[in-house]
C-alpha cells in the first residue's frame, strides 16, 4: 500500500492526475498508476460500491432481471480481485478517479491550494 504520508509522492500523482484533460486520459491514468489509488482505500471502496449499485440499477432499468444483475456484479467483483486493472470497466475507472483524486482527503490539501 502506498504511504499517504509521503507528501512528495502524493503531490507527484496529484500533478499527473491534474494533467488529465478528458475521460480517456483519466482511464489511462487509472491503468498506469495503480499506487495513486492505494493512498485512500475508503474512497476507492466507495467507488466500487457505487459502481456496483449503478450497474445493478442499469441492468434492471434496461429490462434485465435480478439474476442477470447479480451475475454482472459478481463478474465485476471477480475482475477487481483478479488484479487485471485494464480489464475493469471504463465507467468504474472514471468513478474511482473521481472518488479518489477529486474526493480523497489525502489529496485535499493539494486541491485546496488550487482554489
Amino acid at each position: 500500500m502506498a504511504d499517504p504520508t509521503d507528501l512528495a509522492l502524493v503531490e507527484k500523482y496529484f500533478k499527473l492526475a491534474r494533467e488529465c484533460e478528458d475521460d480517456e486520459q483519466a482511464i489511462e491514468f487509472f491503468d498506469k498508476y495503480p499506487e495513486a489509488f492505494e493512498f485512500e482505500t475508503e474512497c476507492l471502496d466507495e467507488a466500487r460500491i457505487s459502481y456496483s449499485e449503478d450497474l445493478q440499477q442499469k441492468i434492471l432499468d434496461d429490462g434485465g432481471d435480478q439474476e442477470t444483475a447479480q451475475a454482472e456484479m459478481e463478474d465485476f467483483w471477480y475482475q477487481l480481485k483478479s488484479g487485471e486493472r485494464k480489464a475493469l470497466p471504463d465507467e468504474y475507472k472514471l468513478q474511482a478517479f473521481d472518488s479518489v483524486i477529486e474526493g480523497s482527503p489525502v489529496f485535499g490539501h493539494l486541491r485546496d491550494r488550487e482554489d
